[in-house]
């Protein structure tokens, strides 16, 4: 029997938490993450670890906070966007702010609450990734198709959208097929709930629902240069949140303060040179008239 009804798979994402922990940069990894079991992917990289302050403490690690990803996954999108994977400061603030990606665990890890250290090696890759692909996406919303992100693809002219998108699709359904979602039903009403498993998941997620929308566009955020998806007939959002809306608020009347106070200067040194210089003139006529009195004099 075939089913023809996939009304059933319709739900709703379930809302969860994520841990973020306050995590220092290891090179090389401490020792005693060398002996943990499972092992941990690429403990060994020369990239070094995330790990999380007090990591051998005795009693149990509390995170600085707990959100949710779903929630706020436009943000962490953007945020996870606008920084150089290659970057270990950035890298460090943005699993600070965020907390890890998740990209150490495997997929059939019984673990959901995040972990207290990762592969920095792992992390710069996943991001890289993401980087590269919503730089695809955004070239192609934006009709690009000789910009730089797009992968040379040695096809006719005329086949060479269609090849661009396909290719698309087939890099990230790659990515989308390591991040498992778990159906749940509700507990009191029993419909059915899909939920990523990491923050990592999350990400690729929120890439792999705007690449499928047609109404929106893509466009990068004047503050933090994160990319953010609009309505397509939005054309005055220009940041990825109220947060970087009002930092570029300050930071534009920060400037023109700074313009007015330049320009109070010039106009005050201006109107003090001008009223010195007639006295400087009057002086030397003065001198010039004196000494010449004198000479007649002597």
């Amino acid at each position: 029997m075939a089913y023809t009804d996939f009304d059933a798979l319709a739900g709703e994402w379930r809302r969860w938490t994520w841990p973020v922990f306050q995590m220092t940069l290891e090179r090389p990894a401490p020792r005693e993450l060398l002996h943990v079991m499972p092992p941990i992917p690429l403990a060994t990289h020369p990239d070094g670890m995330f790990v999380v302050a007090g990591f051998n403490a005795p009693e149990p690690i509390q995170p600085a906070r707990v959100y949710d990803p779903l929630e706020d996954a436009p943000r962490v999108f953007a945020a996870a966007t606008a920084i150089d994977p290659a970057d270990d400061a950035a890298l460090l603030l943005f699993v600070n702010t965020w907390g890890l990606l998740g990209v150490s665990l495997e997929p059939r890890d019984p673990r959901d609450m995040g972990q207290y250290w990762e592969s920095v090696f792992l992390v710069r890759k996943a991001l890289a990734e993401l980087r590269r692909l919503s730089a695809w996406l955004q070239a192609m919303k934006d009709g690009r198709w000789s910009d730089p992100a797009l992968p040379t693809i040695d096809v006719p002219l005329a086949k060479r959208i269609e090849a661009y998108r396909q290719r698309f699709a087939v890099d990230l359904n790659q990515r989308l097929r390591r991040s498992p979602i778990r159906l749940e039903l509700e507990l009191d009403t029993f419909n059915p709930l899909f939920r990523p498993k990491t923050l990592a998941d999350v990400l690729f997620i929120h890439l792999w629902q705007h690449a499928r929308d047609d109404d929106t566009v893509a466009r990068r955020c004047e503050a933090c240069g994160g990319l953010f998806f609009v309505s397509s007939t939005n054309r005055k959002r220009r940041h990825c949140s109220f947060t970087c809306k009002n930092r570029m608020t300050r930071r534009r009347r920060y400037r023109r303060e700074q313009a007015e106070r330049r320009l109070q200067r010039i106009a005050t040194k201006d109107r003090i040179g001008g009223q010195k210089a007639p006295q400087v003139q009057v002086a030397t006529k003065k001198n010039a008239r004196q000494s010449t009195g004198r000479k007649r004099r002597a």
